[in-house]
C-alpha cells in the first residue's frame, strides 16, 4: 500500500507544504535548544543591586575605555547579544558610531556581575582626521530596550530574565584629588579658614571632571550663576578640563584647576588661589569662626 502517496493525492499541496515546514522546523529547534522558551520576568529573575564605573587608558587615544559594572543579587548568563537588549544615552544622545562602541559580558571574576564597556574605536585620532574620543559632560543613562526585562541577561537556569532599573550617572574623568590640609575658621586664634587639596592622579579620559567649592558644606557657586559659555548645574560644579590630557602632568593640572577657581570664584573677593607643585590651596579672605572650605569632585561616592 503507497501510505504516502495516497494521503499526498487526498490532501493535495496544503500537506506538501506542512511536511516541508515540519522538516525545516526539526533541525532549527535542535540548534537553539529544542525550542526552549524565550526567558521572562518572574520570581527567579535576577535584580540589579548597585553599579560602579571606571576608567582607564593604556597611554592612547584608542585605548580609553569606560566600564559600567552592574551587581546582581544572583549568579547570570550573558548572552552574546545582551548588547542589543539596552539603550545608552551620553548627554542626551546615542553613542556616536563614528568613534566608540559599547560591548556587554559577564565578569570572569564574579558571576553575579555584568559589565558594559563603553569603547573607543581603533579608528580615533587617526593623523589628519581629528576625531577623537570624547564623552564631553559625560552624562550617562542606561535603560532596557524592552520594560519587561533584559532578555539577554537571566538566571543561570536561562528560564528567568533579569530585571533592569535604569542608570543615570555622571560618568568620572579618573582625576584623583586629596585634602591635606583642613584649616577651620578660628575667631580666637585669628586663623582664616583654609584648604590645600593635591592632585594625585590626572584623568583616564577625555570627559569633563566636575568640581565643587563648598563653603561650610554649601556650594559657594550662587545658584543661578551664569557666563557666556556657563549654566549653573550640577550643584554648582564648575568643569575642569584638558583637551590635551594624555600629554599633562599632575602640575599641569593644579595650574589648570587655580585657573578654573579663578574664573568662577576670584570675582566674588571672598578667596584666594595658589599653587604650589601639584597641590592647590584656597584661603578665604575674611575671618569667619567655624568657617570650613572643602574642593570636592561632584558625583564621587
Amino acid at each position: 500500500m503507497d501510505v504516502g502517496g495516497g494521503y499526498f493525492a487526498r490532501y493535495g499541496l496544503k500537506a506538501k507544504l506542512f511536511c516541508l515546514l515540519f522538516l525545516l522546523t526539526v533541525p532549527f529547534c535542535l540548534l537553539v535548544g529544542g525550542c526552549q522558551k524565550q526567558a521572562v520576568i518572574d520570581a527567579d529573575s535576577p535584580v540589579p543591586l548597585h553599579h560602579a564605573v571606571a576608567v582607564s587608558n593604556q597611554g592612547t587615544e584608542s585605548s580609553q575605555k569606560v566600564q559600567i559594572s552592574v551587581f546582581f543579587d544572583k549568579p547570570v548568563l550573558v548572552s552574546d547579544q545582551a548588547a542589543s537588549d539596552f539603550k545608552l544615552l551620553l548627554n542626551g544622545k546615542p553613542l556616536d558610531g563614528k568613534i566608540m562602541d559599547y560591548h556587554v559580558m559577564g565578569s570572569k571574576q564574579d558571576p553575579r556581575t555584568i559589565l558594559i564597556d563603553i569603547v573607543a574605536l581603533p579608528t580615533v585620532a587617526s593623523p589628519g582626521e581629528g576625531r577623537f574620543f570624547a564623552l564631553y559632560n559625560g552624562d550617562l543613562l542606561i535603560e532596557s530596550v524592552n520594560p519587561r526585562g533584559i532578555a539577554g541577561v537571566t538566571d543561570k537556569t536561562g528560564k528567568a530574565s533579569a530585571k533592569w532599573q535604569k542608570i543615570s550617572c555622571i560618568i568620572p574623568s579618573g582625576l584623583v584629588l586629596m585634602t591635606v590640609v583642613q584649616q577651620k575658621g578660628d575667631l580666637n586664634n585669628h586663623v582664616k579658614a583654609k584648604t590645600i587639596v593635591e592632585i594625585r592622579d590626572i584623568p583616564k579620559i577625555r570627559v569633563v571632571s566636575w568640581i565643587q567649592l563648598l563653603n561650610n558644606g554649601s556650594p559657594a557657586m550662587a545658584e543661578g550663576y551664569k557666563t557666556v559659555s556657563y549654566t549653573y548645574t550640577n550643584d554648582g560644579s564648575f568643569p575642569l578640563h584638558d583637551h590635551q590630557f594624555l600629554m599633562m602632568t599632575k602640575e599641569d593640572y593644579a595650574g589648570d584647576l587655580v585657573d578654573q577657581l579663578q574664573s568662577f570664584f576670584g570675582g566674588t573677593g571672598k578667596y584666594t588661589f595658589s599653587r604650589k607643585g601639584a597641590q592647590v590651596t584656597i584661603e578665604a579672605n575674611e575671618l569667619r569662626d567655624g568657617e570650613i572650605l572643602q574642593l570636592k569632585l561632584y558625583g564621587n561616592k
